[in-house]
């Protein structure tokens, strides 16, 4: 069970980001995974952890980024840009 608190970035085509902390729980992992709807999906990897970005319908892309620590990876940012 994932339980941390995180930070969450919205962006809309011209306009400003807007951050707000979430809890990190089971249902933020069921939202992230939507139906396994995934398009253009990405993995890009830092020695600190890994991002995963994706569209999950036309007009949004999302990101998760994932930290190490030690034997395991943890949520700790979000973030989603629609237009």
């Amino acid at each position: 069970m994932i339980s941390d608190e995180i930070i969450m970035n919205f962006q809309l085509t011209g306009g400003n980001t807007e951050t707000e902390t979430i809890t990190a729980n089971n249902n933020l992992v069921i939202k992230i995974m939507h139906d396994g709807n995934a398009w253009n999906a990405g993995i890009q990897s830092n020695p600190h952890g890994f991002e995963l970005h994706y569209f999950e319908n036309e007009a949004c892309v999302r990101s998760v980024k994932f930290k190490n620590t030690g034997h395991k990876s943890i949520v700790y940012k979000q973030g989603e840009a629609c237009d």
